[in-house]
């Protein structure tokens, strides 16, 4: 109870402290710059931009929907799947300690479908986009940067890649053995050793699901929504007459998402945008006020929009949705 207790504080802290950041971010920022910013976009390519948004959505209702079907059974309308993810946004940026629980809550209340199931399709969903992202960023890293004489091509690194992965996903046996051999020399708190091998087993079978076809799909979904968000990027960047490459697109991108994760502030509030910032400085010569302003607005258009809208969600789709008791199969 007490390291659930300590949980929830240490999630409440970091949430504040992303929301000082965050602040503090909007304080540089000179307000004319924005305004003037603003009223010389790319309409056109603004609207491109929105339309990927609202895609990148839709694509991960799908692999939602098809997890849902693969664990359980239950065959979820592409509805009720997309706005789960508005959902999950909220509810993981909002409630401390919740991650994005809404998912499977929503699918408790309406199909009466097991939580342990569908928390488990929520934890599948979670590997596999940081799987993308890390594959994408260092693929990035290695175009961008252009050091290829020096260390692995992009198609080098992406075999490689895969081998490391396969580790997990064909012998999960053997790492979650080498593991426990590691936590067992670990002195005394036999609690501390168990709940580190269960966690870690259950990180480790999570990668079974890419040892059949569903799977790989699964996989693909993931990297797809996750290239389509790089592309929301530069054409919003695009849209206020910023050139950026699609290399240092999708690199700064995966970068900052990377930072902002290992931030540990929920949805990498505040730290996702001085990052992204930062980084962009040393390749792109714009003011940086209009830089600032390119970021801020497409967190608003790929977050906090959606958080808004997720909010939205939660209130109301008990109105739209009755409780139906469905055989799991």
């Amino acid at each position: 109870m007490n390291m659930f207790i300590d949980r929830k504080m240490t999630s409440r802290i970091l949430l504040l402290l992303g929301i000082v950041i965050l602040l503090y971010f909007f304080s540089t920022i000179d307000a004319k710059s924005v305004y003037s910013s603003l009223r010389s976009i790319n309409v056109f390519l603004f609207s491109i931009a929105i339309v990927l948004t609202i895609l990148n959505i839709l694509l991960k209702g799908y692999r939602w929907k098809l997890i849902v079907k693969h664990l359980t059974g239950v065959n979820i309308s592409m509805n009720l799947a997309s706005i789960s993810i508005l959902a999950g946004v909220a509810v993981g940026s909002l409630i401390p300690g919740r991650c994005d629980v809404a998912k499977p809550l929503m699918l408790k209340r309406i199909y009466n479908v097991s939580l342990n199931r569908t928390m488990a399709g929520m934890f599948m969903e979670r590997i596999l986009d940081v799987l993308a992202l890390f594959l994408l960023f260092f693929v990035s890293a290695i175009l961008f940067l252009n050091d290829y004489s020096s260390g692995l091509s992009a198609v080098e690194f992406v075999v490689f890649f895969l081998l490391i992965i396969s580790i997990p996903v064909f012998f999960p046996g053997n790492c979650i053995f080498i593991f426990e051999s590691f936590v067992g020399k670990i002195p005394k708190n036999s609690s501390l050793k168990e709940n580190l091998v269960k966690s870690f087993s259950s990180f480790i079978e999570s990668f079974s699901i890419l040892r059949d076809k569903d799977g790989l799909w699964f996989a693909f979904l993931s990297l797809t929504a996750m290239f389509i968000e790089t592309l929301r990027l530069y054409c919003v960047f695009t849209s206020l007459n910023i050139r950026l490459s699609l290399d240092l697109s999708i690199f700064s991108f995966c970068s900052s998402i990377i930072i902002g994760l290992m931030s540990m502030i929920p949805g990498g509030l505040g730290t996702t945008e001085f990052s992204q910032t930062e980084i962009l400085k040393q390749y792109i010569f714009v003011s940086p006020d209009i830089l600032k302003s390119a970021v801020i607005l497409d967190r608003f258009l790929s977050y906090y929009l959606l958080i808004l809208i997720g909010s939205i969600v939660l209130l109301t789709y008990h109105r739209f949705y009755k409780i139906n008791k469905v055989e799991e199969t």
